[in-house]
């Protein structure tokens, strides 16, 4: 029962959440300010903040509260990569 608890605890709520909010602020991944999946830039995009106080903030949930992976997996997998929004867009 305590395994089950912390399986939807710690991965089926974050990917529900997401899948929710995700769409509510139009949240989208990064097409070319990634590091890892584009998470951090997308968000920040969307924000417009810069990225890197999005992936300190992103870090520090990580090593405070541990669920910071958990959630940053599910917003990879999740959130559509946004190709409309490139710094550099080539088409002439």
């Amino acid at each position: 029962m305590g395994l089950l608890f912390v399986l939807v605890v710690s991965i089926i709520i974050p990917f529900v959440i997401v899948a929710f909010v995700g769409k509510i602020l139009g949240l989208y991944k990064s097409a070319d300010d990634r590091v890892l999946a584009g998470v951090c830039g997308g968000v920040a995009e969307r924000f417009g903040v810069s990225a890197g106080l999005i992936r300190v903030i992103w870090l520090l949930a990580v090593l405070l509260f541990g669920q910071g992976l958990a959630w940053y997996i599910a917003f990879a997998i999740v959130l559509p990569t946004d190709y409309h929004h490139k710094k550099y867009d080539n088409d002439y």
